[in-house]
């Protein structure tokens, strides 16, 4: 289930980032997807498999400092899920989706319509979500160099990232 969570809400996120035009219907769609998607993922972070509950999401501000400090020694297995760093990552990805929905749906009520503060607001978190995602894709890169393993590989097998 969280593979198929998450391959939804990369496609709809990647479609209105970087492929539909803004306001139109299919960019509208698509954000209902992303945004219905992450709901689910949201539901799923209490009850689903003990990986992707936010139990296991070290999030902590202590949690988060030991991480950063030791990451040059730390072991890959110190976090049998997501590291602190990325947990982080995550939430901030759901909630610059959950927000894109309400200021996209906003912009299109009578009471919103045309206005240019709610327009910039829609389009700095559309930036950060982008910006969001460029972590997220650099966090694997680092974690699958760093410890010669194939980290993007489990979002297709469901696995534990093989040692390369």
């Amino acid at each position: 289930m969280t593979r198929l969570i998450h391959w939804v809400i990369a496609v709809a996120v990647i479609l209105n980032l970087w492929v539909l035009e803004e306001g139109d219907d299919p960019h509208q769609i698509s954000g209902y997807v992303a945004l219905a998607a992450t709901s689910l993922r949201i539901i799923w972070g209490f009850w689903g498999g003990p990986q992707s509950r936010f139990s296991a999401f070290p999030v902590s501000f202590f949690q988060l400092r030991t991480f950063i400090r030791n990451r040059g020694t730390q072991s890959p297995d110190q976090y049998p899920g997501h590291n602190p760093l990325a947990s982080l990552v995550y939430l901030g990805m759901w909630f610059a989706i959950c927000c894109l929905a309400i200021t996209g749906w906003m912009m299109g009520l009578d009471a919103f319509w045309g206005d240019e503060l709610l327009e910039s607001i829609h389009g700095a978190i559309a930036n950060a979500l982008q910006a969001l995602v460029v972590l997220h894709l650099l966090g694997i890169i680092m974690d699958s160099m760093k410890f010669r393993r194939s980290t993007w590989l489990s979002m297709f097998t469901g696995r534990r990232a093989p040692k390369v």
